[in-house]
């Protein structure tokens, strides 16, 4: 796996690509999910819940514990506490340890109860309905989801509260010059909307490093020098969600025209002389 991972352009030097990305410090900084996981948060809950069941599942199991369960446990384990992204790489590592330990257990409470084991072959009629019926609760919801997301006028408005659309139709209206300061959140939308105007950043964060972030970081704060780097980058046009304090000091800045403004974004334009 790792010599086919090295046929690429880039060659062996690949594999460095996922070391690099975790060590950009403003990731943890300032990225939710990159950060630790808040567990009061009613989202984070049932991280805690299948972490707790799977070291119960261990202390309980009447298998023997092999390396390759503690290391599913630990590893994984470790990488979602320590940045909530890792969480969805635990869900999946984690039933190949809890069924495996947990299902005698089960067993052996179902024989107790007097429910029937999965251990027979031919379960009841009561049974295969229950499974059908709940297989229909499922696709029902997600299929009424899907068609309130497929229209277009639905993506639209739901596009509209959290993007900057009246603001790129300007930009893309009048086509003022110069380089463009943007939203890390809209990095993305922007580079697909406007095509001839490059991004200051985006979320492809390892393209940029630390350099680049903490001086995005630095000018949206509009700490000191915040002009000298505007002005480093021949920036012409800012877009930015209002609650940024540049989007502030912008405001009150005499060389900076307000182009365009509503609840999502604001968009300023540096007067040429």
């Amino acid at each position: 796996m790792l010599f086919a991972v090295s046929i690429n352009p880039s060659g062996p030097v690949l594999l460095k690509y996922p070391l690099e990305t975790v060590s950009i410090g403003v990731l943890q900084d300032f990225i939710q999910e990159w950060q630790s996981p808040d567990f009061h948060e009613s989202g984070m809950q049932p991280f805690l819940w299948l972490l707790l069941a799977s070291v119960v599942s261990l202390g309980f199991s009447q298998k023997k514990i092999v390396a390759s369960d503690l290391l599913l446990i630990l590893v994984f384990g470790y990488l979602g506490l320590l940045a909530g992204r890792n969480i969805p790489l635990f869900a999946l590592a984690a039933p190949l340890v809890l069924t495996r330990h947990a299902a005698p257990l089960l067993d052996e409470l179902g024989d107790r109860l007097g429910i029937q084991s999965g251990r027979e072959q031919d379960a009841p009629n009561w049974q295969r309905i229950a499974n059908v019926t709940i297989l229909i609760l499922v696709i029902i919801p997600v299929a009424l989801r899907a068609a309130l997301i497929l229209p277009e006028d639905q993506n639209r408005a739901a596009y509209e509260q959290y993007l900057p659309t009246a603001a790129i139709e300007i930009i893309r209206g009048q086509e003022p010059p110069g380089r463009l300061f943007n939203s890390y959140n809209w990095g993305g939308y922007i580079i697909w909307e406007l095509r001839d105007y490059p991004v200051f950043t985006d979320g492809r964060t390892d393209l940029y490093n630390d350099e680049i972030l903490q001086e995005w970081v630095e000018i949206v704060g509009a700490n000191y020098g915040w002009e000298g780097k505007l002005d480093f980058w021949d920036v012409n046009l800012v877009l930015l969600e209002p609650r940024w304090p540049l989007s502030r000091v912008l405001l009150a800045d005499e060389r900076w025209t307000l182009v365009y403004e509503d609840e999502v974004s604001v968009l300023f334009q540096r007067q040429t002389e």
